[in-house]
């Protein structure tokens, strides 16, 4: 007759099984560095033992009963990923489609731990951090990939010190970009998919040629003509806004004017680019221009769309494609409006009474960026238009929208213009220019701002960015840094 384990031996067993596996993987912390100098060059998995089937743990029930099971079953599955190459990466689960992102490893020597599903076959791919451009292995150009067998899972991931970025610019990057070309993404979503499934729409478009920015992104390809303003148009909207009949009903309040009959009592003069004194540019509000629905409507598709920490723009690579990198100026969180965002009514309501004040069309726009900020969240001082100039030109605009009051803290404040400073308030647009009245292709330096801490409440706000030239269209082709895609 079988006796069968008691507690306190299967907890032994277990707890001892468990200590080896962490001596095992602090030793291989240790020789990893030395493993890699003496057999780099390959993107690579080292294969742990694979546990026996009938390795079990058993224990006595109160009824006399025994239970066993595999050892395996319940324990949590980690492995080290190393990354040696000189670039971060970013590792994604191949799910079939884009795949899912898992982690980010840190360049040079930089380790990070990486959970995996147990008893399921997977595999994970590599790409520069904050692009989906493939890591390759410098001598044998071979993508990193690494596949996890059932029963047989390796301790570590290696990414090798000659690993680069692909130099191959017209290859699909997905599994799944062929059936994509073959559903038409080609030509819904050109950027995106010329960038990343170039190989599969070569076969419905010169997709080789189009790949290079240059070509891409040109204002003939993208048929772009003259721009939005022109000297002077600047100053012509906003004195209409302060003086026209229509625009009463949403309660103008001028905060900054360059001209003197509306400029507000004891606002100084800012200080201009040289030594001298130039007239304050224009600053107003709307202090009821949104519903409360309308608020209401743009936090929920916010939730709808996913809050996440917001990010900053950072180097842009060949292919057009630019680096996103977590912000350590603002904290605060973000999502773009996009999908089912703007598809519901009084979100479409708030753009198409923007385009009717502005008389700029929706697309010179970007999709409204919706804000969250907690308690103790900001956004150190900066300029909206960008200065990275692009085929769509800089932001001339911003429609600055508060979507709540908040209890205490976050006031917009122009650090420029002599602490002038707006508090949040439900249903306030906030509404200034980014370039100079005489030559809107240049930006106003003095038009730096910033969003300061929360201290009580919770501050939902909402960005409506305006460019110079067509926005929409240039971004589509993926030629802002970034690549719309409409699903």
């Amino acid at each position: 007759m079988k006796t069968p384990f008691r507690k306190a031996d299967t907890h032994r067993f277990v707890t001892a099984r468990r200590s080896i596996r962490r001596m095992a993987f602090g030793m291989l912390l240790l020789l990893l560095p030395l493993l890699l100098l003496q057999t780099g060059g390959f993107c690579r998995a080292e294969q742990a033992p694979p546990l026996s089937s009938d390795t079990q743990s058993c224990q006595t029930e109160v009824d006399g009963s025994t239970t066993c099971v595999p050892l395996s079953q319940g324990l949590e599955v980690v492995v080290l990923v190393v990354n040696q190459s000189p670039y971060r990466a970013d590792i994604y689960l191949e799910d079939g489609r884009f795949g899912q992102f898992a982690v980010t490893v840190d360049a040079r020597g930089g380790r990070a731990t990486l959970p995996l599903p147990t008893g399921v076959q997977s595999t994970y791919f590599v790409t520069k951090h904050g692009m989906r451009q493939a890591l390759v292995a410098g001598r044998t150009d071979e993508p990193c990939r690494f596949t996890v067998h059932p029963h047989n899972t390796p301790d570590s991931f290696l990414i090798p010190a000659d690993a680069v970025p692909s130099t191959h610019s017209c290859q699909d990057r997905y599994a799944i970009c062929a059936k994509e070309a073959q559903r038409g993404e080609c030509w819904v979503n050109p950027g995106w998919m010329i960038v990343h499934c170039c190989q599969s729409c070569n076969e419905f478009m010169d997709a080789a040629s189009l790949i290079d920015p240059n070509v891409r992104c040109s204002k003939e390809h993208l048929n772009i003509t003259g721009p939005i303003w022109k000297p002077g148009d600047l100053d012509a909207l906003f004195l209409a806004w302060a003086t026209a009949d229509d625009f009463q009903a949403y309660a103008p309040r001028i905060l900054s004017s360059p001209h003197p009959q509306y400029h507000p009592t004891g606002m100084a003069e800012s200080k201009s680019n040289s030594t001298g004194r130039s007239p304050p540019p224009w600053v107003l509000v709307f202090d009821d221009f949104l519903s409360d629905d309308e608020a209401d409507a743009l936090i929920e598709g916010g939730r709808t769309m996913g809050f996440k920490r917001s990010t900053d723009q950072g180097r842009i690579n060949s292919l057009g494609e630019q680096e996103r990198v977590v912000s350590t100026t603002r904290t605060s969180s973000n999502a773009w409006c996009r999908g089912q965002c703007e598809a519901l009514p009084d979100v479409q309501h708030v753009t198409r009474r923007i385009e009717r004040l502005t008389r700029i069309p929706r697309s010179h726009y970007e999709s409204i960026q919706i804000l969250e900020y907690q308690p103790g969240q900001f956004y150190r001082m900066h300029h909206d238009s960008s200065s990275v100039q692009k085929v769509a030109g800089p932001r001339i605009l911003t429609f600055f929208l508060y979507l709540s009051d908040v209890e205490e803290g976050g006031a917009t404040a122009f650090n420029r213009l002599d602490g002038l400073a707006v508090p949040p308030k439900k249903g306030r647009a906030l509404i200034w220019p980014s370039v100079l009245n005489e030559d809107p292709s240049q930006p106003d330096r003095r038009m730096f701002h910033e969003a300061r801490p929360v201290l009580r409440g919770v501050k939902y706000a909402a960005n409506h960015w305006i460019h110079l030239y067509p926005y929409e269209a240039a971004n589509r082709w993926g030629c802002t840094g970034s690549f719309a895609v409409s699903r």
